[in-house]
């Protein structure tokens, strides 16, 4: 027989858990009503277009974020009846998490090796960065699950996966390796585009006008996700923890796919302009040395 602090205690848990389960819905609906009023584009600018670089990230980041959210609600939403599913189920997340960011990270790396004029040493530069992001965000991830491994298990009422205990204070840790990611992308892209911008007089500069708008954007909806999950592993309840994951990724996934959508369309518009092409095969993803040009035509 629970008494009254245990059973105030579970009712929370209960309560916490359906809030966590109306944002995966929340999530969810977002994404697709987003894929479908963007459909249209899509087809137009991905599907009917000779198959490139920034069309291949355009699908993994486009299915790749509904497809995680879609597998995460699927357990989010219903009850944990063993220990070994809630571990397996959390290993499954932070490796799908994983590797969505990590597409994400690649869709602004790609973005940034363009405007620098398909610099070699800056891309490895930020593939280098990606790549350490990307490794210490799933060890950290890891390592976390091995310091828990009971889950709460009461019956059908209570859906999603929760450990027993609080999660590690360091658990934050990948979301700060994100922003710190997402600064240092966003300050090269604002660095390039408000010098270039600045010396044209803001006039004539499509691209780098594009780049500069949807920069901001982007880090704005890191810095703001970020900043949520962050507080939230630090103040709120553990109960609480993936209260605003999905729709965070959910964020990054639409703006992510908005980026490349954005940036084939411009492509589109000036396609009778033969001083730059942004349509880079897949087959020729290489870096270019930096002719130094200081207009706004790309190789």
């Amino acid at each position: 027989m629970l008494d009254e602090s245990q059973l105030a205690l579970l009712l929370q848990l209960i309560y916490d858990a359906r809030a966590t389960n109306y944002m995966i819905v929340v999530a969810l609906t977002v994404l697709v009503y987003d894929a479908i009023i963007t459909f249209g584009e899509e087809v137009e600018l991905i599907w009917r277009k000779k198959w490139t670089l920034a069309g291949g990230l355009f699908v993994c980041n486009r299915y790749g974020i509904i497809t995680v959210v879609i597998i995460c609600a699927r357990y989010l939403l219903a009850e944990t009846k063993t220990d070994d599913v809630g571990l397996r189920y959390l290993h499954m997340e932070g490796l799908l998490s994983s590797i969505f960011l990590v597409t994400v990270d690649i869709v602004l790396v790609y973005r940034i090796w363009v405007l620098y004029a398909r610099n070699r040493y800056l891309l490895y530069f930020l593939i280098v960065m990606v790549i350490c992001e990307g490794v210490a965000s799933g060890t950290l991830v890891v390592y976390t699950l091995r310091e828990n491994h009971t889950y709460v298990h009461i019956g059908p009422i209570l859906s999603g996966c929760y450990p027993i205990g609080n999660i590690p204070v360091y658990f934050k840790y990948p979301y700060v390796a994100m922003m710190i990611v997402a600064f240092t992308m966003f300050s090269l892209t604002l660095y390039k585009c408000l010098a270039t911008l600045l010396q044209a007089n803001f006039r004539g500069m499509p691209i780098h006008t594009l780049f500069f708008r949807d920069g901001v954007f982007y880090f704005l909806a890191v810095l703001a996700g970020t900043t949520t999950q962050v507080i939230v592993l630090t103040k709120a309840r553990s109960t609480l923890v993936e209260i605003t994951v999905l729709p965070t990724y959910a964020i990054y996934g639409i703006v992510g796919a908005r980026i490349l959508l954005n940036l084939r369309g411009l492509v589109e518009k000036t396609d009778e302009d033969s001083t730059f092409d942004l349509r880079i095969p897949v087959s020729d993803f290489r870096a270019a040395q930096y002719s130094g040009n200081t207009d706004d035509s790309l190789p």
